[in-house]
């Protein structure tokens, strides 16, 4: 049997997003500096992104109490395009709405004895807000949410397919920063948690209730956003430290993520399962060194 994990931490890109603590020790850490940045945050925004997820889908049935499979798991990478808006409602206090359309192959897998079967997450959309507050006029940490939709696709070699889509809600939390005049860059953990689909097989002649899914995600993605009129200036001009990175650093942090198991057995008609699926939250201790270049920094992390 072998094993592949997805998790992912809400320590996105430079700055912890939800940090129980940390110490830096380096020679001339702060000093109290006035930045008067150019870049607007308010305005319309359109981008893209890449990433990685992981699903978890949990079976039960009405018709047989106490059956519960917690669960079938998938894994894959998708892609993302978004457009969006943000309203800069004080120098540092951010809030937005955003739409993002999203496609790929996140998906579960069975191949046994000439059966090949595979749950695959097609397409879909999430629609939301977020508010977000800036560490420097050119750095913005936000949490969103919202409403999200996603198809999904159960395709074998034995005739027998079937498409559903479920909707939900879903929750994260990210980083952004500004690049130049107009793009920036960002991190972004997001978990999804869909409601109840209980007519699956319905058009087989099965009552609802006989399969019920219950489906969670964790997506983990880079992006670029384009910003128009970002270099027109705004509010966005406080006084904030010259920070040093460089030195040794201790640290925590929280974070959820969901796992997928492989199965392989070779007796059973050469069965392999891609998988068994489970999610959870966990806590991290962390200490390492940094060396700030001025531009970009590099560093160790245990």
């Amino acid at each position: 049997m072998t094993s592949k994990r997805f998790a992912k931490s809400l320590l996105l890109g430079a700055v912890s997003v939800l940090a129980l603590g940390s110490v830096s020790h380096a020679a001339d850490a702060l000093v109290p500096v006035v930045e008067t940045s150019a870049f607007n945050w308010s305005g319309i925004y359109v981008g893209f992104g890449v990433g990685a997820g992981a699903n978890v889908h949990e079976l039960s049935s009405d018709f047989l109490p106490g059956f519960s499979l917690n669960g079938i798991g998938g894994e894959g990478v998708y892609g993302e395009l978004t457009v969006g808006y943000d309203y800069m409602v004080s120098p540092r206090f951010l809030i937005g709405g955003l739409l993002d359309a999203h496609f790929g192959n996140i998906e579960t897998t069975l191949d046994v004895a000439g059966l090949e079967a595979s749950v695959q997450e097609t397409y879909g959309f999430d629609a939301g807000l977020r508010a977000g507050y800036l560490f420097t006029p050119n750095t913005l940490g936000y949490v969103l949410g919202g409403y999200s939709w996603q198809k999904y696709e159960l395709d074998t070699n034995a005739g027998f397919d079937l498409d559903w889509d479920q909707s939900g809600y879903f929750v994260g939390a990210g980083v952004e920063t500004a690049i130049n005049s107009n793009w920036t860059i960002k991190t972004e953990y997001r978990y999804t948690r869909f409601s109840t689909n209980d007519d699956l097989l319905s058009d087989f002649g099965l009552p609802d209730g006989a399969l019920n899914i219950d489906t969670s995600r964790h997506t983990f993605q880079v992006g670029a956003n384009y910003r128009f009129g970002a270099q027109n200036g705004g509010v966005a001009a406080f006084e904030a430290p010259a920070y040093n990175w460089t030195g040794f650093y201790v640290g925590g942090a929280a974070g959820a993520g969901a796992s997928v198991h492989q199965i392989e057995v070779p007796p059973l008609g050469g069965l392999e399962f891609n998988g068994l699926g489970g999610e959870g939250v966990f806590g991290e201790l962390n200490v390492g060194y940094d060396h700030d270049f001025g531009s970009w920094v590099a560093g160790v992390m245990v």
